[in-house]
């Protein structure tokens, strides 16, 4: 489980929105209490630290530095710190690869949803296909802005997929693309983490009639890409998710010294603003 991380950050890269839901990202926090800007649910969960996510970039960063080693000495000899930094763009530039290939799922899902074809061919595409046309009934919506307030909590977030799902009706949908791990016979063991209930439990409780949750992995592991899996958070998961949630909200508000929910209290909500669905 991850643990909460005390060090106080910037809000430089943290995703905002303004009360009709739309974006408002790269501002700073003063712009934010001034504004009344809602804070996403990952914004929020930076207040947890991923030990997971920080041994994987440390081992991407020695990989960087052993490929880089002849390089390094021919051209920054006796200059340990240059060297240094130059290994570490290097392996920031080497682990925005999963994040692209990511991106990439996501919009191929997103056509899936949308009625298009897959990309034959693409595992990907033909494995989210297959995927959706055994789960899927109807697609409500995707890629859809909410927000959530109460006198004890606000905050917004986009969504993936609003669903009809086969197996538990009304489903709201948020894909994952992962290497999945095996055992020594090959039996693949997908990972569902604490971090992923915790924000579709905000937005489930974000959508009128509480969607199911439920988180679908990809799998990126090469021989294996496009494997889907599919976890569907049972009521105790999902009851868990969010009172962890909450509890880092109330954490995130003493941290940045601003607290969403009191700013809009005595305020009269507009409407959510709400892009339409290509």
């Amino acid at each position: 489980m991850a643990q909460i991380n005390q060090k106080t950050s910037s809000s430089d890269g943290d995703h905002y929105y303004d009360i009709q839901g739309r974006p408002a990202y790269g501002v700073q926090i003063p712009k934010v209490r001034e504004m009344g800007y809602l804070p996403s649910p990952s914004t929020i969960l930076k207040v947890m630290s991923k030990p997971g996510i920080n041994i994987w970039f440390n081992q991407i960063v020695a990989q960087t530095a052993l490929e880089m080693a002849d390089e390094l000495k021919a051209n920054f000899a006796g200059d340990l710190k240059e060297a240094g930094k130059q290994v570490v763009i290097a392996a920031k530039e080497k682990g925005r690869e999963p994040m692209n290939l990511g991106t990439r799922i996501h919009s191929q899902a997103e056509d899936i949803l949308k009625g298009k074809d897959p990309v034959l061919g693409d595992p990907y595409s033909v494995g989210i296909a297959d995927y959706c046309t055994m789960n899927v009934i109807r697609t409500e919506w995707i890629e859809r802005n909410v927000r959530y307030l109460s006198p004890d909590i606000a905050y917004a977030g986009r969504v993936d997929a609003l669903v009809e799902h086969q197996a538990v009706g009304l489903a709201v949908i948020d894909w994952k693309s992962s290497k999945v791990l095996r055992t020594k016979t090959g039996k693949p063991q997908p990972k569902f983490y604490d971090p992923y209930i915790m924000q579709l439990a905000c937005y489930a409780r974000a959508i009128e009639g509480s969607p199911q949750p439920i988180s679908v992995g990809i799998d990126t592991k090469p021989g294996f890409e496009g494997g889907v899996y599919e976890k569907i958070w049972s009521d105790e998961e999902w009851s868990r998710g969010w009172r962890m949630f909450v509890l880092l909200y109330r954490l995130w508000c003493e941290d940045k010294k601003y607290w969403p929910h009191k700013f809009w209290a005595n305020n009269e909500l507009p409407p959510m603003y709400y892009e339409e669905d290509d």
